[in-house]
């Protein structure tokens, strides 16, 4: 998997880029093929490369839309010509050359917050908005790629691992004792809780807002035990389970 991390300062000072390189230097075996980083106002993302994708050969991130708009991607998009097609012609290349982040970066200036909902595969991703300013970390609803994040006083920061965020002098590595009995009991998860005080990992098909204003986490897809889908043959039935698994 790619790495993503990432800082906001919430106060509105510039980005230390000492601190985003700390936080990728934690997670450098993410980076097989290289890392870069984006520092825009107030707000620092990193990308580890590992580029497994035929659109990811060619890809740049964090990919930086002309509107300014930041994303870093980790992860896989099975739905790339849906959103293609919704999205048109916002996503720019043709499906053979357009990157998953590009796609994102579309979505979202489609849907607005709501681009997360759009979004069908393996993912984690940070995008921020200078307009608002807003920054919104995702995750899909099988939550495989992870993504945590630590709010502090004057900072929100966020990694594809913990331990990035625990090499910030400012994130103190004090254990949640609740959360570890829970996980040496019965190996319950208690929501966005993980086994360190204030470190929070991004629920499988949620969204968390971040504004200067505050943080609210928000669920961005559901299972609608209700929903049926009803088809005129067997062949109909065949061709959707081909496309979907």
């Amino acid at each position: 998997m790619s790495g993503i991390v990432g800082l906001f300062n919430l106060d509105g000072r510039p980005v230390e880029p000492s601190e985003l390189t700390a936080l990728a230097a934690a997670s450098r075996h993410r980076a097989v093929d290289g890392e870069d980083f984006w520092i825009g106002p107030s707000v620092g993302i990193g990308h580890q490369h590992f580029r497994v994708t035929p659109e990811s050969l060619t890809e740049r991130q964090p990919l930086v839309s002309p509107t300014g708009i930041a994303v870093a991607f980790d992860g896989r998009l099975d739905n790339r010509k849906e959103i293609i097609d919704e999205c048109s012609p916002a996503c720019g290349p043709p499906d053979d050359v357009c990157s998953d982040a590009a796609l994102v970066i579309a979505a979202y200036e489609r849907f607005g917050e709501r681009f997360a909902v759009h979004l069908n595969g393996d993912f984690a991703v940070a995008l921020f908005d200078p307009a608002h300013p807003r920054l919104m970390l995702a995750r899909d609803w099988m939550g495989a790629p992870a993504l945590y994040y630590c709010p502090l006083p004057r900072m929100l920061v966020f990694a594809s691992e913990i331990r990035c965020l625990l090499a910030l002098p400012s994130v103190t590595a004090r254990p949640d004792e609740d959360a570890l009995a829970d996980l040496v009991i019965d190996g319950y998860s208690d929501g966005d809780r993980t086994c360190f005080q204030n470190v929070h990992t991004i629920c499988p098909g949620h969204l968390l807002m971040v504004t200067t204003e505050g943080i609210a986490l928000q669920r961005h897809w559901d299972f609608d035990p209700g929903r049926e889908i009803r088809y005129g043959s067997f062949e109909e039935y065949v061709e959707c389970f081909h496309s979907l698994f």
